[in-house]
């Protein structure tokens, strides 16, 4: 071997030597950086699970909500059917002769006692509306 063939191999050696300390650093930050977007992507998919859990809770919450508000509505509905019903009773005794005085006085209880019911259930209404945020 000459001179200039072992010069062409040192120097082939050299770059192939730095090429590939070159390849091996590049290679290196490539690892360090997709490990560090997997590290994310690993933390923001927790965040997510844990975010759909809340979700989740959060919607049976509001449907027990729901479903208490509608068993309330529904009570109060029946107070109030019941109630025109005894007092469509009552009146109807009164138009058949009972004591006019005694009846007319449960007739104008049973009256306030509806009023007040609806009240409540126009609060009741007004109250879950004006408290549920809109989606």
């Amino acid at each position: 071997m000459d001179v200039a063939e072992i010069i062409i191999t040192l120097v082939v050696g050299i770059l192939i030597g730095v090429i590939g300390r070159g390849l091996w650093e590049g290679n290196r930050k490539f690892y360090e950086q997709n490990h560090f977007i997997i590290h994310k992507l690993n933390s923001i998919m927790a965040t997510l699970a844990e975010i759909q859990a809340q979700n989740t809770a959060l919607i049976a919450a509001v449907a027990d909500e729901d479903t208490v508000i509608g068993s309330a509505i529904t009570l109060i509905d029946g107070f109030g059917t019941t109630l025109q019903s005894l007092k469509d009773q009552l009146a109807t005794a009164i138009a058949n002769g009972l004591d006019p005085a005694a009846a007319q006085t449960v007739v104008d209880s049973i009256g306030a006692t509806i009023t007040d019911i609806n009240a409540k259930k126009q609060q009741l209404a007004d109250a879950v509306t004006a408290n549920t945020p809109t989606p």
